[in-house]
């Protein structure tokens, strides 16, 4: 999220809040400035969630950081993807999937929207050798928009991929700039007219960056942003690319849904390049306006009128002002880096950084090419002033871009900055100059004392009618502080009140959220807690249930048991259960299900627990009948290796897998850095393959490992789970490095050669292939002794490219990975390859040469056809038997394609 680099800057505040707070629950730390409100915890195994939103029926979707989208319904929300983009999304730092929105009649079209990080090495390198699925690497990248449509056939249970449609960020050349590690995309928001709106952050740097130097700029991916045309060279110019309505950065964007371009009443609408940045500005001068919100009722339903409804916006500030902006027209300049909140940012507004896209007439001599930045702007006076021409000051400047700044509505100090002040409001003198005026004076007519946060988040209207009457229709402001204030604005925007809602102490707040359905406000809070806030003095108990066995062949004689649930406080509870419909009650239930003969079912069962004031709480599970768990082994590593310790090494992640009865599994690949008594979730991915970087540390005396993690989910109720835990190798010996890896193809296999620098610490080589460079699987073991090189022929090959990594070990059992090389093979002779041969219960079969129409047998010793298959193939074929029932005894599996018949001897034993 864009915020967090504001923890970075000041990382020291983690600490601060974790010494202040223990021996304190989480409950302690919350304080409603009036009584009648309750905070519910919403348990959610997603991840880190960066939103919440709700559809017209109140079913919520809550999407996350790393990538997915996850449906929510009655407070349970689906551990399993509604969509996921974890391969294309660029999940570091602050960035990652940040904003969501539905379309306005998405219970009948299904459309929805995304915005996020590309990952840079999806953007550059996918569909290439160099690709690194889950890469997440850092540098310059863009931001992208896209939608897609769930399926309403489905009730909108399911997402199709191929719906998908870029409207921003096809490529590198037309996205959201992202140069550095904070300051990206925000927020998807409708206007009352239809059009989608989207915020930018200035994609630069949070350090000392003040974009007057020249390059390079700190912290910026300057080079390989201008050599793939990610920015052009006239938006060199740091953070004030927020000042560019030529670019996004820094913005409010307002396009169509349908089609990406902006509209013709955009305030810089150019004809000639509808889907160009200037086209689609409809605000700027921002830093990170991380969250914003359409103020109900307002704007016009047409969207030639371009005036999509009153915004209310709050952008982080660089340190000092927090800002609370209302956007009530198009065209705005909201000043950022040469004002912050009210004031003017010295460190830019004294610089001369020039803009190249305004060219000035009077350029000659000292008189520089290009208008600076800072004289493009000018704060508001009564009467305005009018721009005139730094370099003659009687000339008035002539440019479509002089603009007049637009202050926010509110700022506030940020309690970091060591600055005095407190939250403020803009108003002119009796010059009739813009100055900023105190909350807490009786002149403003607000009366609130120290206004003080740590990062403007941002939140929703509350449209409902269950809180006080005096908080209907007042905006529910978040701070990453920790806490909501609640704010009235006048017709025009202006503050009226703003007071206290919630008051925490030490847990950042960075979501807020209105549910009209429930009428409740959602927040999520570090380190990725859901909480609901609603009107009333309940509190919730607590539901668990444990079921004994939890598969089995049916029909199945099941145990419930329940008593493991409780209340918070202390109430008696009652226990009700419905299992595939049909209701039951009490704390323990036994019961049979299922019958003779059923084919694997998964049992939904879901319990409620009551307490004796109504409250209820549910959970689910489920009993899987007729179904077996799936098994799953690491195949890349094995117990007791060690990894080098001189250098990072990149190694490839598979694992052989096989399930009984659905045949494929979804995949959950975990890397945990161990460190003394606790670990950190250091890469997850959705891949059934992948890779990973094992850092090289553990031999300074500081205790660390890694453990990798394999967890196939069979989609009914079962899993399978492999670990392999990887410690540092200290010495004595020395790991070998290898000095050469070739790949030489012919017409029987490809022919593999290596050399090794240090031969005598070598004790064997796993030789491993793969159809990619990440699904790679061990084909051979080889005894090195003291060689220091060797030559390996693979005749089993079947597919015109292949991928090989090598792996070595010392007798000490530490390895290291050659890297993975690719090779085209075009001179293989017609093949039918089986593997693993002999076989007791799966046989991959594949064949290099197949086209059109095929048909396969597998023969027994007799003659007798035991299984055939028929189907149609283009250029190779693989297909998998499920031999585990079959005699033992020699086999001949049989192909025939375009007339080449193709054989293949196979052993099946028990």
């Amino acid at each position: 999220m864009q915020y967090l680099p504001r923890m970075i800057r000041f990382g020291w505040l983690v600490l601060l809040m974790t010494l202040s707070n223990v021996g304190r629950t989480q409950e302690e730390l919350y304080t409603f400035a009036q009584e009648g409100f309750v905070k519910e915890l919403v348990p959610a195994d997603v991840g880190f969630p960066t939103g919440v939103t709700f559809d017209g029926n109140g079913t919520g979707y809550v999407w996350t950081k790393a990538g997915t989208v996850h449906r929510m319904v009655e407070d349970i929300v689906d551990p399993t993807p509604w969509l996921d983009l974890t391969l294309e999304v660029g999940d570091n730092a602050d960035h990652g999937l940040l904003g969501f929105a539905l379309d306005p009649d998405f219970l009948t079209n299904g459309h929805f929207y995304v915005c996020y990080k590309v990952d840079r090495n999806y953007l550059v390198a996918f569909g290439t050798p160099d690709y690194v699925p889950d890469a997440n690497a850092g540098g310059a990248t863009i931001g992208r928009v896209a939608r897609y449509t769930a399926d309403i056939v489905n009730d909108l249970l399911t997402v199709n991929p191929d719906t998908r449609l870029v409207l921003l960020g096809e490529d590198p050349t037309n996205g959201i700039p992202l140069l550095h590690l904070s300051h990206g995309m925000g927020a998807l928001v409708f206007g009352a007219d239809g059009s989608l709106m989207l915020t930018c952050g200035d994609g630069s740097t949070y350090t000392a960056d003040y974009g007057g130097g020249g390059p390079p700029y700190y912290g910026e991916d300057i080079e390989n942003a201008l050599n793939e045309g990610i920015i052009p060279p006239e938006q060199e110019v740091g953070a004030f690319r927020a000042q560019q309505v030529q670019s996004y950065n820094g913005s409010v964007l307002r396009f169509n849904p349908e089609t990406g371009e902006g509209y013709p009443s955009n305030p810089f609408y150019d004809p000639a390049q509808p889907n160009a940045a200037i086209s689609k500005v409809y605000a700027y001068g921002f830093r990170n306006p991380y969250r914003f919100t359409l103020r109900p009722g307002t704007g016009s339903t047409e969207v030639e009128d371009g005036m999509p409804g009153q915004l209310v916006l709050c952008d982080v500030g660089g340190g000092r002002r927090e800002e609370v902006n209302v956007i009530s027209e198009g065209g705005g300049n909201y000043g950022w880096p040469l004002r912050e909140g009210i004031g003017v940012r010295a460190e830019f507004a004294e610089q001369l950084s020039e803009n190249p896209y305004t060219a000035n007439p009077l350029a000659g001599g000292e008189c520089p090419d290009f208008h600076r930045f800072r004289d493009l702007m000018i704060d508001p006076s009564v009467p305005q002033q009018s721009h005139s021409n730094a370099c003659d000051t009687s000339v008035t400047m002539i440019t479509p871009w002089a603009s007049v700044h637009v202050p926010p509505v509110l700022e506030y100090r940020n309690k970091w900055s060591g600055a005095n002040g407190d939250g403020a409001i803009p108003v002119f003198n009796a010059d009739g100059e813009l100055e900023a005026l105190n909350i807490d004076t009786p002149e403003s007519g607000i009366g609130y004392d120290n206004l003080v946060g740590f990062g403007a988040i941002g939140g929703d209207f509350y449209e409902g009618t269950t809180f006080p009457q005096e908080l209907h229709e007042l905006y529910f402001m978040a701070d990453y502080d920790g806490w909501i204030k609640a704010v009235e604005f006048s017709p025009t925007g202006d503050v009226l009140i703003v007071e206290d809602f919630l008051v925490q102490t030490g847990v950042p707040i960075y979501h807020l959220e209105y549910n009209p359905v429930e009428d409740a406000f959602y927040m999520l809070e570090f380190p990725g807690l859901i909480h609901k806030i609603y009107a009333g003095e309940d509190v919730k108990p607590d539901a668990v249930f444990d079921a004994t066995p939890s598969f089995g062949t049916s029909p199945l004689a099941v145990s419930l048991d329940a008593t493991a649930s409780s209340s918070p406080i202390g109430l008696d509870l009652s226990y009700a259960w419905l299992i595939d419909g049909t209701a039951y009650t009490g704390p323990t239930l036994n019961i049979t299900l299922g019958v003779a003969g059923m084919p694997p079912t998964e049992f939904p069962v879901e319990l409620t627990v009551t307490d004796t004031d109504g409250n209820s709480a549910v959970a689910s599970g489920s009993v899987s009948l007729n179904n077996t768990p799936p098994t799953a082994q690491i195949a890349t590593f094995g117990p007791g290796e060690f990894y080098p310790t001189d250098e990072t090494s990149f190694v490839p992640l598979s694992a052989w897998t096989s399930d009984n009865e659905q045949g494929t599994l979804d995949h959950h690949w975990q890397v945990l850095l161990h460190h003394n008594t606790h670990y950190h979730v250091d890469q997850e991915s959705q891949l059934a393959a992948t890779a990973t970087n094992v850092a090289p540390i553990g031999c300074d005396g500081v205790d660390y490992w890694f453990r990798l993690r394999y967890t196939g989910d069979d989609g009914a109720g079962l899993t399978a789970t492999s670990e392999v835990e990887l410690f540092p190798y200290c010495g004595p010996l020395t790991v070998p490095h290898f000095t050469e890896v070739s790949i030489s193809p012919n017409d029987q296999g490809n022919q593999l050669t290596w050399t090794i620098d240090l031969p005598e610490n070598t004790e064997r080589l796993v030789i491993y292939r793969g159809a990619d460079p990440f699904a790679l699987f061990p084909i051979d073991t080889l005894n090195t002794g003291t060689a220091a090189s060797g030559t390996y022929l693979d005749g089993n090959v079947f597919t015109h490219t292949a991928h090989y990594a090598l792996k070595l070990f010392t007798p000490d059992q530490a390895f290291r990975f050659s890297n993975t090389e690719e090779v085209e093979n075009d001179l293989l002779t017609p093949r039918l390859t089986a593997w693993p041969n002999p076989a007791s219960r799966w046989i991959y079969f594949a064949s290099s040469h197949c086209n059109e129409v095929f048909e396969a047998q597998l023969i027994d010793a007799t003659g007798r056809t035991a299984m055939a298959w028929a189907g149609t193939c283009e250029g190779s074929l693989q297909w998998t038997a499920d031999v585990s029932g079959m005699s033992p005894g020699r086999y001949t599996a049989r192909l025939v394609s375009q007339s080449t018949v193709l054989t293949v001897g196979v052993v099946i034993w028990p």
